[in-house]
C-alpha cells in the first residue's frame, strides 16, 4: 500500500518506490497548490506513468491535511471568531466580550491543564472559554448560561468555520482535486483528510465529493493522539482498510 500525506511539509509513509518520486514532486502541499494546474495534473500522471512497472494491486491512499493547506486557517478563524461575537453581543446581549477576551481565557486554561498535565480537545476548550466569559457578566441569567446555550454558541462557531472555509478556499484547491481524481478513474485512489481541529471536507458542498473519509484529532479513536502522534495516522489507515474492505464486499454482491 502507499501512502501519501501532503500536510505541511510531511510525508507519511510509502513504499520505497514511490518515496524519492514524492519528495521531488510534492515537496509541501503549498508549492503543488500553487503550481499551474496543468503542470499539477502532468505531477498526478507520474504516479501512474506508462513506463511504471508497479503493479497496484489496491488503491493508492493520498492523504491531505485542510487548514493552511487546502485554505488559509487564519482568516477562517477570524470569520468564525466574529460570527460567535455578534450572536454573543446581538443574541444574547453579552456586549463585553471581546475575542481578546476569549483568547485570555483560553490560554489560562490552557496553561492550568499543562500544570496538571491534562488534555481536552479544542472543541472542549473553547467551549470552556465561552462558559467561563459568560459567567462573569450573566446577562442572560442570574447563573449564567447553562451548558446547552454554550454548545449551541459553539455550534455557531463551528458552523461558520466552514462556510468561511469554503469563502476562503486556495483559488484552485478544486481543479487540483479534481485533477487527481479524473487521473485515477480506474478508482486506483482514495483520498482523505486528517486534521487536528474540526475541520471537515464533508461539511463543504464545494469539495466534498473528492474525499472519502476525514480523520480529526477529535475523532474518539484518536484523542489525545494528535499530530504528530503516529496515532492519527494509524486511525487514517483503519479508514482506508474499512473502506478497501467495504468495496470488496460490493464487487462480490
Amino acid at each position: 500500500m502507499k501512502t501519501i500525506e501532503t500536510c505541511g511539509n510531511n510525508i507519511f509513509s510509502l513504499s520505497c518506490i514511490f518515496l524519492f518520486r514524492i519528495l521531488l514532486l510534492l515537496q509541501s502541499a503549498h508549492s503543488f497548490l500553487l503550481l499551474p494546474l496543468k503542470h499539477r495534473r502532468d505531477r498526478i500522471r507520474l504516479f501512474r506513468s506508462e513506463d511504471d512497472h508497479v503493479k497496484i494491486s489496491q488503491p493508492i491512499l493520498v492523504t491531505f491535511d485542510l487548514d493552511d493547506t487546502l485554505f488559509p486557517i487564519e482568516p477562517v478563524i477570524q470569520d468564525a471568531n466574529s460570527a460567535m461575537i455578534c450572536h454573543l453581543c446581538d443574541e444574547l446581549g453579552f456586549s463585553e466580550i471581546t475575542q481578546a477576551n476569549l483568547t485570555e481565557t483560553s490560554t489560562k486554561i490552557r496553561q492550568q491543564l499543562k500544570n496538571k498535565e491534562q488534555m481536552i480537545t479544542y472543541t472542549e476548550l473553547r467551549k470552556r472559554a465561552i462558559k467561563m466569559e459568560t459567567d462573569k457578566y450573566k446577562a442572560v441569567q442570574s447563573e449564567g448560561l447553562d451548558w446547552k446555550t454554550v454548545d449551541q454558541i459553539y455550534q455557531i462557531w463551528e458552523t461558520e468555520r466552514h462556510v468561511a472555509a469554503e469563502r476562503h478556499l486556495f483559488h484552485d484547491t478544486q481543479e487540483m482535486l479534481s485533477s487527481l481524481r479524473l487521473s485515477f478513474q480506474d478508482g486506483g485512489i482514495i483520498v482523505g483528510a486528517i486534521t487536528n481541529g474540526k475541520g471537515n471536507p464533508f461539511q463543504m458542498t464545494s469539495i466534498e465529493r473528492y474525499f472519502d473519509f476525514c480523520v480529526s484529532g477529535e475523532d474518539a479513536d484518536v484523542f489525545p493522539n494528535r499530530k504528530p502522534s503516529e496515532g492519527i495516522y494509524e486511525a487514517a489507515l483503519n479508514r482506508y482498510r474499512n473502506l478497501i474492505t467495504s468495496k470488496r464486499k460490493m464487487t462480490q454482491k
